[in-house]
């Protein structure tokens, strides 16, 4: 079922696009800032009470919409089960989720529009780059921002899926990993921002902000590096494999981006090591420079496509082979 599932779920993403500013995205936004207003009160049991509250609820809902339906036993209730699931993988992961703005962000480059470029990537990172960064280095965010935001919205949340499927908590799995990601990512923006509120602005909390970003690090430790892997094996895999192994975080705080990275560049053969700041921007994570390697040029934003894609077709292979090998026992 699990292959059926994600199959399908890619299917209609792709056909019938959600995009990043969906109501059933923006309900969820307005969920977690709504808890970060109510219960963020700067101590540690109310920040692990207010995560609870946004990542582990939604994932209870469709926990119990799982074992309800799964216990009917009848076929409308196995058919309303696997409609359940694809709509859960529909609604989390996808490639249409950001790959609007890496497509106006390619054409305006390819025009020769920075301008344009830099305003797509705003509306993408939520961050104002700054303007003192040349074209190229521009680019080397966009191919940045494209393997982390890939990662995100399709590995990350296949992996996330198939465990939870295995451990039998239905598509919670998908669920729990994206809200933790949207809990840290919005504990980072709103540290130094005031939520907007009548009559109140409220400061996520340091507290709130290691509780979201500890858990986001211990969710997505695995899925991180089977992406990492996926990327080698459909790239350059000794360079991958190379760079995977001498990645060293800059911080103990830091996530998982910077191994992602590291495989991405590697897998391309491509120096995308550069700490590129804006306003309200927390620096992507850095790598050497290597001589060796190439310069990100236009092109290459083609090929970070085709790298995605070729690790599509190698995990969805694998799911394949998988259920083939259940099916035939």
């Amino acid at each position: 079922m699990v292959f059926f599932t994600i199959f399908f779920a890619l299917l209609f993403e792709q056909a019938r696009p959600l995009g990043a500013h969906s109501s059933v995205h923006k309900g969820a936004r307005a969920w977690v800032l709504q808890i970060l207003r109510s219960f963020d009160t700067g101590q540690i049991p109310s920040a692990w009470l207010a995560w609870g509250l946004m990542v582990l609820l939604p994932a209870l809902l469709t926990t119990v919409v799982h074992w309800l339906l799964l216990l009917q036993g009848s076929w409308p209730a196995w058919l309303l089960l696997f409609i359940a699931h694809v709509a859960v993988l529909y609604f989390t992961l996808g490639f249409r989720q950001f790959s609007m703005y890496f497509s106006t962000i390619r054409d305006a480059m390819a025009a020769g529009d920075e301008a344009a470029a830099r305003a797509a990537l705003t509306k993408w990172t939520y961050v104002v780059p700054n303007k003192a960064l040349s074209g190229g280095d521009v680019l080397r965010r966009v191919l940045a921002q494209s393997a982390l935001s890939a990662h995100v919205h399709v590995f990350g949340v296949m992996v996330s899926y198939c465990l939870g499927a295995a451990l039998g908590l239905g598509p919670a799995g998908a669920v729990v990993y994206r809200m933790a990601e949207l809990v840290a990512r919005a504990c980072a923006h709103y540290t130094d921002k005031g939520l907007a509120q009548p009559g109140r602005a409220h400061v996520v909390s340091s507290a709130m902000l290691g509780v979201a970003q500890k858990s986001w690090f211990a969710l997505d430790w695995l899925p991180a590096r089977i992406s990492a892997l996926l990327f080698a094996i459909v790239g350059n895999f000794e360079e991958a494999i190379d760079g995977w192994r001498t990645y060293r975080p800059q911080s103990a705080a830091a996530d998982s981006s910077g191994l992602i990275l590291a495989a991405t560049a590697g897998a391309l053969n491509l120096n995308l090591g550069v700490t590129l700041g804006g306003e309200g921007e927390v620096p992507l994570p850095t790598e050497p420079e290597n001589p060796e390697r190439d310069a990100p040029k236009p092109a290459h934003m083609q090929a970070v496509v085709g790298l995605v894609w070729r690790a599509v077709v190698v995990w969805m292979t694998l799911l394949a082979l998988f259920t083939v090998a259940r099916l035939s026992s």
